[in-house]
């Protein structure tokens, strides 16, 4: 089972490392991806800003089981 846990819960990662993340959705489901990425707090990516590791953890998550 995969596990998607930050090791310390106030970990935060670069926008710059979200955004190739986001990128690589296929044109049909970009959609889909961002819509998930924003239930867990992550919209308007900005390269230059942090976002919570665990939030976006939790987004990966939520995309792998779907």
């Amino acid at each position: 089972m995969t596990e998607f846990k930050a090791i310390d819960p106030g970990t935060r990662v670069i926008g710059q490392a979200i955004q190739p993340f986001v990128a690589a959705f296929p044109a049909e489901l970009a959609d889909v991806g961002s819509k998930i990425l924003e239930k867990h707090g992550i919209h308007n990516v900005n390269p230059e800003d942090y976002y919570p590791q665990q939030a976006f953890l939790n987004a990966m998550k939520e995309i792998h089981d779907t």
